[in-house]
């Protein structure tokens, strides 16, 4: 329910913009956050309960600052090569940086006493396959929300509400997918789910291939909810899985993990994705597509690696 409530809110966004441009104006993009603020307060202090803390875990400065350096020269790297070339001495120093910092990142994390993300987690394939899939499940999904954006307001001229009306398939899909993901995973097994929500991102993805400025909205809107209903299928049974390869101590580094690398996942998508389409949309979109194809039958390919758990363990 949680994973279905958040989908639906993030897919919505578009949605909810444009109807706050359209009747109060782009700046209440902003000011819509304050009560939504207010409200996150209230059932903090209602309903959540303070958990037990451990006096022999403090903050790991070191590790937050390596993986910020990582993620943010990575990013900026991404997003400059789109515009003045991969080749550029600036990028290439940018991608140096990335991977600099990402190597003392490691480093850092294996010789703490109390690291950010225990390194010997990912010993387990169950975890670390989950754990890329979860990455790479945002790569597509918000890279594609982000394109999708582009090419109904800048391509076909559309208005930030009627952008954000067409993505409604996407938002419903997902939140219907997101909802009955769990049954079905527990009828099929968690690889299986995970490779027909791929194979069917996989699928709405190469429908999209013809796409371009002319393209009416109802030759698409069956490849939108595909969309919606791969990627939805795909994020309720990797998180279940990732929670499930760790002991109960460690279920709230485990499920930080997850949720770092989604979000890193999704600033790589736009970051890459919108990149691609700086030297020209229709071009830039065929090469974004065939990426998203490449990567949804990677992540079908990622669920051989997961070590099967015994009959009738839970989910």
């Amino acid at each position: 329910m949680y994973l279905a409530g958040a989908s639906a809110a993030l897919s919505g966004g578009p949605l909810v913009g444009g109807v706050l441009i359209a009747t109060l104006g782009w700046r209440w993009i902003f000011f819509i956050n304050v009560p939504v603020a207010i409200v996150g307060v209230y059932l903090t202090v209602r309903w959540a309960s303070e958990t037990t803390r451990s006096p022999g875990r403090g903050v790991d400065l070191p590790g937050q600052l390596t993986a910020i350096l990582a993620l943010t020269s990575l990013a900026t790297a991404i997003i400059e090569g789109g515009s003045s070339g991969f080749g550029d001495p600036l990028v290439l120093a940018g991608f140096g940086v990335a991977a600099i910092a990402g190597a003392a990142f490691l480093l850092v994390e294996r010789a703490s006493v109390s690291p950010m993300l225990p390194l010997v987690l990912f010993r387990s394939r169950r975890f670390s396959s989950a754990a890329a899939i979860g990455l790479l499940i945002n790569v597509v999904f918000y890279g594609m929300i982000f394109i999708l954006s582009l090419l109904f307001q800048d391509e076909q001229r559309r208005s930030p509400l009627e952008t954000g009306l067409a993505l409604v398939p996407i938002m419903l899909a997902i939140t219907a997918s997101n909802l009955g993901a769990g049954r079905v995973m527990r009828r099929f097994g968690p690889a299986k789910v995970i490779a027909a929500g791929a194979l069917l991102l996989s699928l709405a993805c190469a429908g999209l291939l013809g796409t371009g400025a002319h393209t009416s909205y109802m030759a698409i809107v069956i490849q939108l909810a595909g969309i919606g209903f791969g990627g939805g299928l795909i994020v309720p049974v990797v998180t279940s899985e990732m929670l499930g390869s760790t002991e109960h101590s460690r279920s709230g580094v485990a499920a930080g993990t997850l949720n770092t690398l989604r979000q890193t996942g999704s600033s790589i998508g736009v970051a890459l994705f919108g990149s691609l389409i700086a030297g020209g949309f229709t071009g830039g979109l065929r090469s974004v597509l065939l990426i998203c194809i490449a990567v949804s039958l990677t992540l079908g390919a990622l669920t051989m690696l997961m070590e099967k758990r015994p009959s009738g363990a839970p989910t």
